[in-house]
C-alpha cells in the first residue's frame, strides 16, 4: 500500500480508500494513478533529465579554463616568435650585410651596422680589425703617391705600435728621451710598420720596410720613409735613419691591434680603398 495526498485537505492517505477519512473528499482512481505514477517518473525520465543538468555546467566550467590556457599558450608562441626575431634572426641578417659591406671596401657603413648588435658572435674582433685596417689603407694611399708604377704594390705585413713601452724595453736613458720625443711629436695614434713590395726604377721589384705615422694637420697617415733591410749593418746610409727608427719602434714599444692582410690584398686588388676614412 501506498500513501497519497488527498486533494482537498492535504492529509496523506492510502492509495485504495474510496474517500479521505479527514474531510470525506471522494477519492477518483485517476488522481491515484496520476500520483502513483510521480515516482516513476522520477525514476525514469526525470533522474536522465537531472543527470544531463549535473553534468552541463561541468563541461561549461571546463571550456572556460580551456581558453584562457589557448590564449596564454598563443600569446607565448607570439613573444617567443618576436624575441627569435630580434635575438636570432635579425642580428644574423645584419651581420651578413654588415660583413659583406665591408668585404667590399664599405668600412664606415660595416661598423655602423656592427655597432647595433654589438656582442654578436665575432663582432668585437671585426670591429677591431676594420679600425685599424682603416689607417692601414691611408698608409697605403701615402705610399702609392711615392711609387714610380703604384699598381704594383704588394702588402706582405703590418704591425700597429702603440706609444706604450714593452715591459722588457731594452732602451737606455738616452734612448728613452730620443722616444718621449717621439712621442710627442706624434700624438697618441699608434704608428704603422709596414713591411711591402714593389716594383723599382729599374724594372725589378723590391721588398722594403715603411714607416708610417699620423699627421693632425691632415687627418691621415703619412709616410715617412722606408728602408730595403733591417739589418742595421747591411742598410745603406741614405736609409739607415729609417732603420735606426724602426728598429727602435720595434725593440720598445708595445704592438697593438690586428688586421686581415688577405681582406687588405683583396679590397687592394679591386681599388675599393681610396673613400675609406679612419675609423675610431
Amino acid at each position: 500500500m501506498a500513501l497519497i495526498k488527498c486533494p482537498e485537505c492535504g492529509k496523506e492517505i492510502s492509495d485504495k480508500a474510496t474517500s479521505c477519512p479527514s474531510c470525506g473528499c471522494p477519492i477518483d482512481n485517476t488522481i491515484i494513478e496520476s500520483t502513483t505514477e510521480t515516482p516513476i517518473k522520477e525514476n525514469g525520465v526525470d533522474s536522465v533529465v537531472q543527470t544531463v543538468k549535473e553534468t552541463q555546467p561541468k563541461k561549461v566550467k571546463g571550456i572556460k579554463v580551456i581558453i584562457p590556457i589557448i590564449a596564454a599558450v598563443v600569446v607565448i608562441a607570439i613573444i617567443g616568435g618576436v624575441i627569435y626575431n630580434l635575438k636570432v634572426i635579425k642580428p644574423k641578417k645584419t651581420y651578413t650585410e654588415a660583413v659583406s659591406l665591408l668585404e667590399s671596401g664599405k668600412y664606415d657603413e660595416a661598423n655602423q651596422l656592427f655597432t647595433s648588435i654589438s656582442g654578436y658572435e665575432d663582432v668585437a674582433t671585426l670591429q677591431e680589425e676594420l679600425k685599424y685596417e682603416s689607417r692601414v689603407y691611408q698608409c697605403i694611399k701615402s705610399i702609392k703617391e711615392r711609387l714610380k708604377n703604384p699598381d704594383s704594390l704588394q702588402i706582405y705585413e703590418v704591425v700597429f705600435f702603440s706609444k706604450e713601452y714593452r715591459d722588457d724595453i731594452k732602451a737606455n736613458d738616452k734612448m728613452k728621451e730620443a722616444l718621449n720625443e717621439f712621442i710627442s711629436n706624434y700624438g697618441d695614434e699608434p704608428v704603422c710598420l709596414m713591411r711591402y713590395g714593389a716594383q723599382n726604377g729599374f724594372g725589378g721589384n723590391t721588398t722594403s720596410y715603411g714607416f708610417f705615422t699620423y699627421q693632425s694637420k691632415d687627418d691621415a697617415y703619412v709616410y715617412l720613409g722606408s728602408c730595403d733591410t733591417l739589418d742595421e749593418d747591411k742598410v745603406d746610409d741614405d736609409e739607415e735613419t729609417i732603420c735606426l727608427i724602426i728598429n727602435m719602434i720595434r725593440d720598445n714599444f708595445k704592438e697593438e691591434g690586428t688586421v686581415d692582410i688577405d681582406r687588405i690584398k683583396t679590397i687592394l686588388k679591386d681599388d675599393n680603398y681610396t673613400s675609406i676614412k679612419i675609423i675610431n
